[in-house]
């Protein structure tokens, strides 16, 4: 048997065995586990594609889903409505002209200048070409677009209006996807986008009606404001913002509509009358000679019937809804607001079972998107049409300032709405507290509410001054209440460390004293005996001591009971 050891297995000296070479070990290969091909990786791609090539096949199909959902799906409806209650809310965002003096402090009287003649283009009739819009309501409307189409087309119109600058808001649809130019054609033409060599937009092509049927209409770039988010480098047309959960959303409504019509099944409790068999094994409608008792086919409370001879009822009743329906619609709309940015709870409007904790860490996630979305409107529309309206409207004669301060004026700093807490008392006081340890201040707390600081202070200022007087009545009023208000107890409160200064002698009592405290509780004036008591000691009595204070009992029995406040 060796010699067949050796023959297989060869020698260790001759490194070699049927005279084959010795293998080596080869060296060990490293590999990304997701890129491995097997039958489990079938279905997922293997080659990258650029986003364009996917839109010029799918954005027609892609925008036309989306605005079907957004009309007749209700979470895609809420989603929408969300971008737009979050986004804009119900003012709109905030504008606040920070132009400078030569010492750095703000221009007031020209920000609210500004500010007062933008808000008048903002209304009906001079911001929009149409004349029914609002500046607000073309906001809210642009976003509810952004949400729905992914991108959204704003025409600049140029004088026209009494500032000379006017909006149109134009359908992305006019913008033909199916409009390309070759690859290596300058300029090119991608999806209706004219591109120069940088890629940088240099004309839009709208489809338009002609004689001829649909044309297209050239219009620079400069003129047109074409919103929408980048996910990747160089893309050129924007994505409906619902797009990774269309294909969920439209299977969760199927489902749930067959889930509701199951449920109406169900709740029928329908039932079948099973006739009679014969002997020889057939039915007994089979057979002219049989003749049936009329069966019963209504139901009543409380009623029994006797059915016919040698028939049976067989009931149906169907299982339905499920027990797991709830959990499975909940799982599947969690999926749905992970790729929408919100929260599950806003989403479906399901309050069950969160606490203070869990619906906070869910509303701050959900407001840093809508912060960031909010920070990308302001830079690619907000700050650029400010901007464009200041010139025009100086030319118009509708905002008068000099045209040579025109780099003084251009500071503008837009303001999205912000939002209440869960707990706003809480939140009030971790600010109170930041602030009192020097981590904030004043003005960013209120640019993190939404509040114009300037503004605020010159509300307070014109307030203090025309309720001042009657803030202070009102508070001596509601001081002198000893009912369950809260004025009383601060009253007392007040009048004990009075009293307490007194006696240590670090407070001397004054006339005008007695004048605040009869005014604070509702006393009546002080009698003229009173006023002649004050006036002998010349306003000013010295203070009881804690001291002296022991040794009055004293000298009132010495005295018969005199009053050691009236002697100076």
């Amino acid at each position: 048997m060796n010699w067949l050891k050796r023959l297989f297995t060869g020698s260790r000296a001759e490194g070699t065995s049927l005279g084959l070479p010795k293998r080596m070990p080869g060296p060990a290969v490293r590999a990304f586990n997701a890129a491995q091909s097997s039958r489990l990786t079938q279905s997922l791609p293997t080659t990258p594609t650029h986003i364009n090539d996917d839109l010029k096949r799918g954005l027609r199909q892609l925008r036309a889903r989306a605005r079907d959902l957004a009309r007749n799906n209700d979470y895609a409806r809420q989603f929408v409505r969300m971008a737009v209650r979050n986004l804009v809310g119900p003012d709109g965002f905030g504008l606040q002209v920070q132009c400078k003096k030569p010492d750095g402090s703000i221009d007031t009287v020209d920000a609210r200048t500004i500010q007062d003649a933008f808000w008048q283009w903002a209304k009906p009739g001079s911001c929009d070409v149409t004349g029914k819009l609002s500046f607000v309501t073309l906001t809210r409307l642009l976003v509810q677009t952004l949400a729905t189409d992914g991108e959204v087309l704003i025409r600049r119109v140029q004088g026209r209006g009494r500032f000379g600058y006017q909006l149109q808001l134009l359908d992305a649809s006019l913008l033909d996807e199916q409009y390309n130019s070759g690859p290596l054609d300058v300029p090119r033409i991608v999806m209706g986008v004219e591109l120069d060599e940088w890629e940088a937009p240099v004309a839009y092509h709208l489809k338009q009606p002609g004689r001829n049927g649909v044309e297209r209409k050239r219009i620079p770039a400069d003129e047109i404001f074409h919103l929408f988010v980048p996910h990747e480098i160089g893309q050129v047309r924007g994505v409906p913002w619902t797009t990774t959960g269309m294909l969920r959303l439209g299977m969760l409504a199927g489902y749930e509509e067959a889930a509701v019509i199951a449920a109406r099944v169900g709740a029928s409790k329908m039932g079948f009358f099973v006739p009679p068999e014969q002997d020889n094994g057939g039915s007994a409608l089979e057979t002219s000679s049989y003749t049936a008792d009329p069966t019963v086919t209504d139901a009543e409370p409380g009623a029994f019937e006797v059915l016919g001879a040698g028939w049976d009822f067989k009931s149906f009743d169907p299982d339905y809804p499920h027990a797991n329906y709830g959990s499975f619609v909940k799982t599947c709309l969690r999926g749905l607001s992970a790729g929408m940015g919100v929260s599950y709870n806003t989403l479906a409007s399901d309050l069950e079972g969160v606490n203070y904790s869990s619906i906070r860490a869910g509303l701050i996630d959900e407001r840093d998107e809508w912060m960031t979305l909010q920070s990308w409107l302001i830079e690619s529309f907000l700050a650029p049409l400010y901007s464009e309206w200041l010139p025009l409207a100086i030319v118009s004669g509708r905002l008068s300032l000099p045209m040579a301060k025109l780099a003084k004026f251009d500071a503008a700093r837009w303001q999205g709405r912000r939002w209440q807490w869960v707990d706003p008392e809480k939140d009030v006081n971790a600010s109170v507290l930041a602030i009192q340890n020097g981590l904030s201040t004043w003005s960013d707390v209120l640019i993190q509410q939404g509040v114009d600081p300037e503004e605020l202070k010159q509300r307070l200022q014109r307030d203090i001054a025309e309720f001042g007087p009657l803030i202070k009545e009102m508070q001596a009023i509601s001081g002198g209440a000893t009912g369950d208000g809260g004025g009383g107890d601060s009253l007392k409160a007040m009048a004990d460390t009075y009293g307490v200064l007194v006696r240590a002698g670090a407070v001397t009592p004054q006339a005008s004293d007695e004048d605040f405290m009869r005014s604070a509780t509702g006393l009546p004036q002080a009698s003229p005996e009173v006023q002649d008591a004050w006036a002998d000691v010349g306003g000013v009595r010295r203070p009881i001591t804690l001291a002296e204070a022991k040794a009055a009992p004293a000298t009132d029995q010495s005295t018969g009971g005199g009053n050691a406040e009236t002697n100076p």
